[in-house]
């Protein structure tokens, strides 16, 4: 007969898998929420999409050696990038991002410049993938803004949150 010795420690195999249990319960509660949370914020999934629009027509500026818009249309909430000099008024662009509901394009404010809030603007990307300065405004019905900061000549686009002026950015 084989007795424990004092100085043994460890767990029962009924231990672990009650721990293991309350482990999956609790997992299986939070990951849907987290996810939807996740998902479902428009605000940013505006935001990081405009990002990626952002860096695809500097990339494809330089790529084919072309002056490029990116157009912003403040009251239909829709956002493409045309080749500059092509007609603007001739159909659909073929890359063209519609915000979902509840998100605004606030205003677009280049340079120095203050925001323009009706109408169409655009910020230009030169054949070189040099951008405008631009400070993109999102916002969401309950209020909150985050702002897009496009850096002239680095290929990179800050997101801040808050409504912040060019200013701010420097």
């Amino acid at each position: 007969m084989s007795r424990r010795k004092p100085c043994e420690k460890g767990y029962t195999l009924i231990e672990l898998v009650v721990v293991m249990v309350l482990i999956s319960i609790m997992l299986a509660v939070s990951v849907p929420r987290f996810r939807s949370a996740l998902v479902s914020d428009q605000l940013m999934y505006s935001s990081r999409r405009l990002v990626g629009m952002i860096q695809e027509v500097r990339g494809k500026a330089v790529r084919e050696y072309s002056d490029y818009r990116l157009c912003f249309d403040l009251e239909k909430r829709r956002v493409w990038y045309a080749r500059e000099g092509d007609g603007e008024g001739e159909g659909e662009p073929p890359e063209m991002f519609q915000l979902p509901g509840g998100v605004v394009i606030r205003d677009v404010g280049s340079g120095d410049e203050v925001g323009q809030d009706a109408g169409a603007t655009f910020v230009s990307v030169s054949r070189k993938g040099y951008a405008s300065p631009a400070a993109i405004h999102l916002a969401e019905e309950n209020g909150r803004t985050v702002t897009l900061f496009v850096s002239p000549f680095l290929a990179r686009v800050r997101i801040a949150a808050g409504y912040q002026t060019m200013e701010e950015a420097r």
